[in-house]
């Protein structure tokens, strides 16, 4: 987690202890997004309650949203991808 500051700097921040424990110890983000949709999802399917996590469908046009975002490394048009 990072914040940028009143000094035009990104400065990381610790996690909160509560939020720290509940992380997957892996490394890289994208590994640890990809362990806790995991843990999310199975816990779901097994019947836990679990906070709202993405579907398929918008994680799908999240990521077109993103792959059109870094072809044109400026603001875009995409209510297309609705």
């Amino acid at each position: 987690m990072v914040h940028y500051g009143a000094d035009k700097q990104w400065q990381a921040q610790a996690l909160p202890p509560e939020i720290a424990a509940g992380m997957p110890d892996v490394a890289g983000e994208t590994e640890l997004c990809w362990h806790y949709l995991a843990r999310e999802f199975l816990r779901d399917i097994q019947g836990e309650t679990v906070a709202p996590y993405p579907t398929f469908a918008e994680g799908s046009r999240d990521q077109k949203i993103i792959e059109r975002l870094r072809q044109n490394r400026s603001w875009t048009d995409v209510t297309d991808l609705g």
